[in-house]
C-alpha cells in the first residue's frame, strides 16, 4: 500500500529539516507512536499502535533514518512485529523538504506491506 502526503509550513526550510532531523520530538507528534531507544547503531527502537476497524495491533520494531542534507531528504526504513496477533509489517518512508513561497512544502511518501492477520482485514 502507498500513501502519500504534503503540506505546507509557514516556516524557512532550514527550520523545518532541523526539526525532521529530531527524530524523538517527531516521534511525539505521531498518534500511536512510542519511541523507546536509540541503539549504538543508530536505529531507534519503537512501538506503533494504530486500530483498524475492530483490530487493534501494536508493532514493535526498529527504524533506521538515513537523511541527505544536501537535498533535503530522508529515507526511513522499520519493520515490526505484532507479537499478540502474529502480524508483521515493513515501512519505507522518503520525505522531502523544499522551498514554497515564504514557507516549506513537505512531501511524503510511504509504501507499506502488511501481513499475517492484519493484512487479511481489508480483503473481501
Amino acid at each position: 500500500m502507498n500513501i502519500s502526503q504534503e503540506f505546507v509550513i509557514e516556516r524557512s526550510t532550514d527550520v523545518v529539516w532541523k526539526f525532521f532531523q529530531d527524530v524523538p520530538v517527531v516521534a511525539q507528534c505521531l498518534p500511536g507512536a512510542e519511541l523507546l531507544a536509540q541503539k549504538d547503531d543508530g536505529s531507534y527502537e519503537g512501538k506503533l499502535s494504530v486500530k483498524l476497524g475492530p483490530m487493534a495491533v501494536s508493532f514493535e520494531g526498529t527504524a533506521t533514518v538515513a537523511p541527505d542534507p544536501g537535498s533535503m531528504s530522508a529515507t526511513i526504513e522499520g519493520k515490526g512485529v505484532d507479537r499478540r496477533g502474529g502480524s508483521r509489517g515493513q515501512v519505507k518512508v522518503v520525505y522531502t523538504v523544499t522551498s514554497q513561497g515564504s514557507g516549506s512544502k513537505v512531501e511524503v511518501d510511504a509504501e507499506i506491506t502488511l501481513s499475517g492477520p492484519v493484512a487479511q482485514f481489508g480483503r473481501t
